[in-house]
């Protein structure tokens, strides 16, 4: 019965009701001496069960039966993976019965991604199957309950449009997308997701990071980790004090934080900041068990600790080398002070780093800042902070135990958020580039940098195409407020 439905399926109407007819033709035939009310349910059998099935499958394709369509929430590593998949979905689509819909839903600057698979249980099936065995470690589905007909369940949104997103608003440039131009604004919702600002050298990345550092300040302190001191001055007349980290105490000594049941949390924090290897981070360990009072006396102790191996003379002076680079590089900053009030007090601030000659101390100062900032946000849950760092390709890998990769996968719902800027956006890693919610694209003349960019924003070609021929202060602009890309002149 089921395949015989199945050809009535597909079959015109024509051809549908011809059995109906036929049938009652032969039974008129048949029963002519017999009462024509006796004869009509039989004549007309054949054709009700074949018709009476095509409005079953027809009431199902409309959503009114049960297991005709499932939702799954969809978690990506690869956006890469998520095109091929969607052209394999929209392929199927145009070959099969089922239907596919990929909707994404933001809500607190958390962006999340749902398929709905509308037909048959058995297409859900095969899809999760293959997302299984083809893209496997890349993209993972989740079943959700809730899904039987033909709408997503009640908890999931359609993407939203522009302007439907409330919030305060920040001024970024001049709509050109427009048939006449107008402002561009991002909203709350955008920055709270992180921003990523990506540009070749001389595109005006840095303009656009100051700008947006300048304006945020309205409505959340601003910490800039000034990496090139290119920002102090442009920010100096603007509510923003400057910190020269070489010169003053920053409260960095983050040894001097805690006591002796948190040595993992000493330890998991240095060896991000400072790229220890393990051997590294054990006599790390075995030093603080000392109960020292300070990285200064971390340092000492190390000093004085007894060689009894190779081993230990190598790991040592290992240790004792990135260390010692560290307070040299601010002498101030770790001889006992604990917290960071001497940044979080000062309203906002910039944190001058280029004074730092050495590249190793300023990455270290950089992600030791970070990572007492998460930590204070993590401590208040609610922090309202935003960091923008300039040059961020010093900092970011696609190391998930990076302090960058760390504050951008989970800092947001603690109220810490960062706008970064950085050269070539392939450097940074897919982890980073999954976790910025808002992208403003300067011209980038890379093609490996546009295949990333392009891959991370699904952009259509003739977008991707000009991406090298943005004059310096335009940029493609993507973000929760403005799901589809939208090109903006940059108000410096």
């Amino acid at each position: 019965m089921g395949r015989l439905a199945e050809l009535v399926e597909r079959a015109p109407i024509s051809i549908r009701i011809a059995p109906a007819l036929a049938g009652a033709g032969l039974a008129l035939y048949a029963f002519k001496d017999v009462s024509p009310l006796l004869v009509a349910p039989i004549a007309l059998a054949p054709g009700a069960l074949l018709l009476a099935s095509r409005i079953s499958i027809t009431r199902r394709r409309a959503g009114g039966g049960e297991g005709v369509g499932q939702c799954y929430s969809v978690r990506v590593e690869d956006p890469v993976a998520l095109e091929t998949l969607k052209k394999y979905l929209t392929e199927r689509t145009r070959h099969g019965d089922a239907e596919f819909q990929l909707i994404e839903t933001v809500k607190e600057g958390e962006r999340d991604l749902y398929l709905i698979i509308k037909g048959d249980e058995r297409e859900a099936s095969v899809i999760e199957s293959l997302v299984s065995a083809i893209f496997s470690g890349k993209i993972y589905m989740t079943p959700l309950p809730g899904c039987g007909d033909y709408g997503a369940p009640a908890t999931l949104q359609r993407p939203l449009k522009d302007g439907q997103m409330g919030g305060r608003k920040y001024l970024l440039g001049v709509n050109l997308s427009k048939p006449l131009p107008e402002p561009f604004y991002l909203v709350d919702e955008d920055v709270v997701g992180h921003v990523g600002v990506y540009g070749s050298t001389g595109t005006g990345k840095s303009t656009t990071l100051n700008a947006l550092a300048r304006r945020v300040s309205s409505g959340y302190r601003v910490v800039v980790l000034d990496w090139t001191g290119e920002h102090g001055g442009k920010l100096s007349g603007n509510q923003f004090n400057s910190i020269d980290v070489s010169r003053n105490a920053l409260g960095l000594d983050i040894v001097s934080c805690y006591g002796d049941e948190d040595i993992p949390v000493i330890v998991e924090i240095l060896s991000r900041a400072l790229s220890l290897t393990e051997p590294q981070a054990y006599m790390l360990s075995s030093i603080l068990e000392e109960n020292p009072k300070s990285v200064a006396e971390v340092y000492h102790r190390l000093a004085g600790w007894t060689e009894e191996s190779r081993w230990d003379k190598e790991v040592k002076r290992a240790l004792l080398r990135k260390i010692g680079t560290l307070i040299r590089a601010s002498p101030n900053s770790f001889r006992g002070e604990c917290g960071i009030d001497s940044i979080l007090l000062n309203g906002n601030v910039v944190v001058d780093l280029s004074t730092v000659v050495d590249v190793y101390a300023r990455r270290a100062l950089s992600n030791l800042v970070l990572a007492l900032l998460f930590l204070e946000a993590r401590r208040t849950n609610g922090l309202g902070v935003v960091v923008a760092l300039d040059e961020a390709h010093n900092l970011m890998g696609d190391d998930e135990r990076d302090i960058f990769n760390l504050v951008l996968a989970e800092a947001r719902k603690f109220g810490l958020h960062l706008v970064y800027a950085t050269q070539s956006p392939s450097l940074i890693g897919q982890r980073a580039l999954l976790n910025t919610n808002t992208k403003i694209v300067h011209a980038l003349k890379s093609q490996r940098d546009k295949r990333v960019i392009s891959d991370t924003m699904s952009l259509p070609e003739d977008l991707v195409y000009s991406l090298d021929k943005l004059p310096p202060g335009r940029a493609l602009v993507q973000s929760p407020s403005h799901p589809e890309p939208v090109l903006v002149a940059i108000e410096p």
